[in-house]
This record gives structure tokens, C-alpha cells and sequence, in this order.
């Protein structure tokens, strides 16, 4: 600040979401910057407010999460009949075949191992938010005024990172049920681009992880760390699993049509990051957050390419399965926590650019519109699936490849 401003001269450390200043550091902060810090208050929501969105947000989540893949599966078959034994009129037996009959199994047995995997994660999230502790010991009074007031906008997830962080656990139960039932998921929607798209944003994430510092780009809160770092990990491997046996299973002609528009989505992807990214990472490592727009680019294209991919095979009756029922009820729920997280983490109002944070273009709007945007085309994908009849489960659809 200039010698006549009337700011303290006591050194202090000033927090935003992934931006910390710290004293001595040679950091300074703008006019823009400062603009912001003296109305962060009045940037949040009332906190009583925000505690019913949260709880009814995280909520909805959850119940998309437990009954999602039954109603879909259930809705599909409703539309399957068979003759009553007059041979009048058709009948439907929807039930039965979700729950199994005639010693065959249904929908929710298919998808037992998912549905636990799903609740061991959600019973460790909610074990570590609870258990979470109020602050470190060694935090300023500042850190401690800022904790308290974000575990009061936040009061059941903690902090706003706790929403990414339920999204990895999400996406590896996903991912091993891909890995798994290898054969249904090569059959699925997910196969072909969105597979390489998901792969170059798990890709970025891990690179993410690895390159940047502990306080940008790693998330805070009970559900970051370690813990996160190892699902991110993880997720990589699994997608780089199903990653090679599509190449391996797949036809040399869809392989040479696959790889340069992956290539040239790449390039693109790039140029539109360096052109809109935050400003979070220290100047020297911008890089950083251009990544970071990158690898949200990547998870539209893969959101988009799979709303195509249903919409072609729709016409052809793609095949029932349990992966499929099951991708399509989790990732419009998965992508719902990212969403969340993009309009709401910063304190300003949605699509709303704050000046002290913006890099380069208007990162705002563009990932808070990217993050609706997959939302609306995974929902879309599910609603497609519903509207279009289907062909009966092929004979490997019943078990999981161990």
C-alpha cells in the first residue's frame, strides 16, 4: 500500500479460497484485490440461509445416489409387456425384473457391489466431516475468524472442498464398476470419446495435484488430503485400464478417427484455457490455472460426447446392462456436486467475475456455465435412455469380470 494509506502497517495474512498472502512474502495486493477483501463479508449469502441450501442440496445428492439406478431401470422396463395368460392385452412386469425372478437376477443385485462400495464412502465422508475438529492448534486468531465463518456457511460439509471431494468418491465407484464389467462399459455411452476425454482430465487433475503447492489446488476440509489425493490417483488408473482395453478391442478405423480429434481437441482445449483462467496460483505459476480450465474443458467434452453417444445408439437399441443404468444415474449426481461447487465456493454471486482472482478472459462464467452444462447433457443422456426402448441384457451383463 502507498505511505499515506490508512491500513495497518500490522503484518497480517489474508485468506481467500486457494489465495493466501502471506506476510514477507513480497506479494502485494491490487486495488482490485483489496476492493474484494474489504467486502468479503457482505460476498456471502446470510449464513442461515446457505445451511438450508446445503443440507437440501447434499440431501438430493444422496437420495439420487441410493435410488437413482432403480428408477431408471424401472422405468425402462415398464415398458416392456408380456401377454396375460388370456392373451388379451399385455401386461407389465416391471418389478420382477429390478428385483430378479425365476432365479434370475435383477436390476439391485447386479448392482450390489456398487451400492456398497457407495455407502462404505459415504459412511467414511460422513465419519470424517463429523470427527473433523473445529481448528489447528496453531492457526492465527484470523485463520480462526475465517474458519468459524466458513463452518458456519458450510455447517454439514465442513467447507466448500468437501463437495469436490465426495465427487472423487463418486467417481470411483464409477470407474471400478467400469473396470470391472469391462465388457458392458465398452458397450456403454462412456466408451469411445468421452472415455478419452475423462482420461485427459484425470490426466490434469493428478498433474494438478502434483505441480502445484499444498495451499492452491489441493482441497481443504475433512474429505482433502491424502484421501483425495489417493482417489485422484486411483481414478487415473482405472481410466487408463479401460482406456487400453478400448484400443485394444477397438476396430483400426475408429482408432484412426479417435486419436486426431482427441488430438485437435487437445489444441483447442489449450488455447480456450490460456484465454480464461483464474488467477489463483503465485505469477510465476500461472500454468497452473490454465490447467485447471483445461481439465473442466476436458469433463465437458466427455459430458458432451456422451449425450452423443446415447442419442446415436438410441436409435439402435443399445443394449441393457447394469453399468448403464448405473453411469446414468451417478453421473448427472456427480457432476451436481462440481456444479455446485463452481457457483457457489467463491462468494460471489453466480456468474459474477471477481476481478482480484481473474487471470486472463472471464474464468467465472465460463466454468460455472461448463459445470450446468454437464450437468443438463449427462440428465439429458438419462432422459434419452428413458424415452428410447432397449434390447434385452446380452449373457455377460449378469456378472462382474474379476
Amino acid at each position: 500500500p502507498d505511505p499515506g494509506s490508512r491500513l495497518s502497517s500490522t503484518p497480517t495474512t489474508i485468506r481467500l479460497p486457494n489465495l493466501r498472502v502471506e506476510p514477507g512474502s513480497g506479494q502485494t495486493l491490487t486495488a482490485p484485490m483489496l476492493s474484494v477483501i474489504a467486502s468479503w463479508p457482505a460476498l456471502f449469502f446470510d449464513a442461515q440461509h446457505l445451511e438450508v441450501q446445503h443440507s437440501t442440496i447434499l440431501s438430493l445428492v444422496l437420495v439420487a445416489m441410493a435410488t437413482g439406478a432403480g428408477l431408471i431401470e424401472l422405468s425402462r422396463r415398464m415398458r416392456r409387456t408380456s401377454l396375460d395368460p388370456s392373451g388379451e392385452r399385455e401386461i407389465a412386469m416391471p418389478l420382477r425384473d429390478v428385483l430378479g425372478h425365476d432365479g434370475k437376477p435383477g436390476l439391485l443385485s447386479q448392482l450390489l457391489p456398487e451400492l456398497c462400495g457407495l455407502a462404505l464412502w459415504m459412511a467414511l465422508a460422513s465419519t470424517l466431516i463429523l470427527r473433523s475438529q473445529d481448528g489447528e492448534v496453531d492457526m492465527t486468531q484470523q485463520d480462526r475468524e475465517l474458519e468459524r465463518q466458513i463452518r458456519a456457511e458450510w455447517p454439514v460439509l465442513r467447507s466448500a472442498d468437501s463437495l469436490l471431494g465426495l465427487q472423487a468418491m463418486i467417481r470411483s465407484v464409477l470407474l471400478a464398476s467400469a473396470a470391472l464389467r469391462v465388457d458392458q462399459s465398452m458397450a456403454s455411452p462412456l466408451a469411445g470419446f468421452p472415455t478419452a476425454f475423462l482420461l485427459l482430465a484425470a490426466c490434469s487433475r493428478v498433474a494438478l495435484l502434483a505441480m502445484s503447492p499444498a495451499d492452491v489446488y489441493h482441497l481443504d476440509g475433512p474429505l482433502g488430503g491424502t484421501i483425495n489425493g489417493a482417489l485422484e490417483v486411483g481414478a487415473l488408473l482405472l481410466l487408463l485400464y479401460v482406456a487400453a482395453v478400448q484400443v485394444r478391442r477397438t476396430q483400426s478405423r475408429a482408432a484412426w478417427v479417435l486419436a486426431p480429434a482427441t488430438a485437435a481437441s487437445v489444441v483447442a482445449f489449450g488455447w480456450i484455457a490460456c484465454h480464461n483462467h483464474l488467477a489463483l496460483a503465485d505469477p510465476g505459476q500461472s500454468y497452473l490455472d490454465v490447467l485447471f480450465s483445461f481439465l473442466q474443458l476436458a469433463e465437458l467434452a466427455g459430458s458432451v460426447t456422451f449425450l452423443a453417444n446415447v442419442a446415436v445408439t438410441a436409435a439402435e437399441q443399445e443394449p441393457e446392462s447394469a453399468f448403464s443404468a448405473f453411469a446414468h444415474a451417478v453421473l448427472p449426481a456427480q457432476q451436481l456436486l462440481s456444479a455446485y461447487y463452481l457457483l457457489t465456493a467463491w462468494g460471489g454471486a453466480p456468474l459474477q467475475e471477481m476481478p482480484a482472482l481473474v487471470g486472463a478472459g472471464r474464468p467465472f462464467q465460463m466454468l460455472q456455465l461448463m459445470g450446468v452444462v454437464q450437468v443438463g447433457a449427462y440428465a439429458a443422456a438419462a432422459a434419452v435412455r428413458l424415452a428410447v426402448p432397449c434390447r434385452a441384457a446380452a449373457s455377460y451383463s449378469d456378472v462382474i469380470d474379476v
